[in-house]
């Protein structure tokens, strides 16, 4: 019974990363016409983990309350990101910088603090401003990187094709899907 289980979960996790990766790719190159979608995904991610790291690390809730909060705040979160248009673009500026800003390579003295996730934050707040402010061309550079880089560490977690010394194939081959993917959006979005 074990094994079938393992099975199962080994065989959810590749399936949620191919789904994972195709929606990556849509939004690294369409992500600006998908916007709200992207918003209300993201709303929804955040809600999730701010509902169960306060209800259940926070609060210290027993179980079933951290995923009952979780999910009622994920879906809080992702209607108010639909509904409200410019405060989903503020989540989704938050929600991409804050994935590409956790994955700097902080010194091994802050790599176990609480550090990397606070500047983390403070630059996802400040790319959620801009993208409010700017919105066009800040949600296109950010679903084209973001979706870009989304798309290619999904494929290096489930297929050998980038090796542990193929980091640096890795970084083009996501540069350059990103760059695809703005330059599309920014010839698919331009006023005529």
């Amino acid at each position: 019974m074990t094994s079938f289980i393992n099975g199962l979960s080994v065989n959810s996790a590749s399936i949620m990363t191919v789904i994972s990766i195709i929606f990556y790719f849509v939004e690294c190159l369409f992500g600006y016409k998908i916007i709200k979608i992207s918003c209300s995904i993201a709303g929804f991610i955040i809600g999730c983990f701010a509902g169960a790291y306060i209800s259940g690390t926070v609060l210290a809730l027993e179980s079933p309350w951290p995923v009952i909060i979780a999910v009622a705040a994920g879906i809080l979160l992702a209607c108010v990101s639909f509904w409200i248009y410019l405060a989903g673009v503020f989540v989704l500026g938050l929600f991409f910088a804050f994935t590409l800003a956790i994955k700097i390579p902080y010194p091994a003295s802050m790599s176990e603090s609480v550090w990397p996730v606070v500047i983390s934050l403070v630059i996802g707040i400040i790319v959620g401003i801009l993208a409010v402010k700017f919105q066009r061309i800040i949600i296109i550079f950010l679903t084209g990187a973001g979706g870009a880089y989304g798309c290619i560490n999904g494929v290096a977690s489930i297929t050998t094709f980038f090796t542990s010394g193929a980091s640096s194939m890795q970084f083009t081959v996501t540069l350059l899907l990103g760059a695809v993917g703005i330059v599309l959006q920014l010839i698919m979005t331009r006023k005529r």
